[in-house]
């Protein structure tokens, strides 16, 4: 799944990552796309880095807030986890702040 990404443009793997997020969402398997995200997170480039950052930004919605168990975090911090490991690791110092605003301000 990674090297499909890789090798799409950011509309493109904008479209492709919602709909392998739904289709994970319908198995009941979202928490584990997030952590197959977690888990080859050094194979996803910088670029579909970015895109992924953008889109989990603009569709946070689509993870759910419910908590499971005591201590299991939401799927939606769970994203948000896997969000700000590929800004630390993906995303280069520089382009760091101006990436965050973007997403702040809602502008993808």
């Amino acid at each position: 799944m990674i090297s499909v990404w890789n090798n799409l443009g950011p509309n493109v793997l904008e479209t492709k990552f919602i709909k392998d997020l739904e289709k994970f969402k319908e198995e009941k398997q979202s928490a584990r796309l997030i952590e197959k995200l977690s888990i080859f997170l050094p194979q996803i480039t910088p670029v579909t880095a970015k895109t992924i950052i953008s889109t989990i930004c603009k569709n946070i919605n689509l993870f759910s807030k419910e908590i499971v168990g005591l201590i299991s975090p939401s799927e939606q911090d769970k994203a948000l986890f896997v969000m700000l490991d590929l800004i630390n690791q993906k995303i280069e110092h520089h382009q760091i702040e101006p990436l965050l605003i973007q997403a702040i301000q809602g502008e993808w």
